[in-house]
């Protein structure tokens, strides 16, 4: 991972970024690219809830934390919505 004008610069090469490589937070589009994902696929997870999102803002911002515990629990089933009443 590169600094570029004080933004992380993140590879799309696989293998090619450790997560503790990686900023604490990241945008949409630069966690997409570490997960080899499409910023589509990304937002789906967000709204499920898969990925725990900040917002500053009106940007989005994705933890790194977020992102490692997604992987870890792949078959994770998606968060369930709750209605009361």
């Amino acid at each position: 991972m590169k600094l570029e004008g004080g933004r992380a610069n993140v590879s799309e090469r696989a293998g090619s970024v450790s997560f503790g490589e990686l900023p604490l937070v990241l945008t949409v589009d630069e966690a997409r690219r570490v997960l080899r994902i499409g910023r589509r696929q990304l937002y789906q997870a967000i709204a499920r809830r898969d990925v725990h999102t900040l917002k500053v803002g009106r940007s989005i911002r994705i933890p790194r934390s977020s992102l490692e515990a997604w992987l870890a629990e792949p078959d994770r089933e998606p968060a369930q919505s709750v209605t009361l009443g």
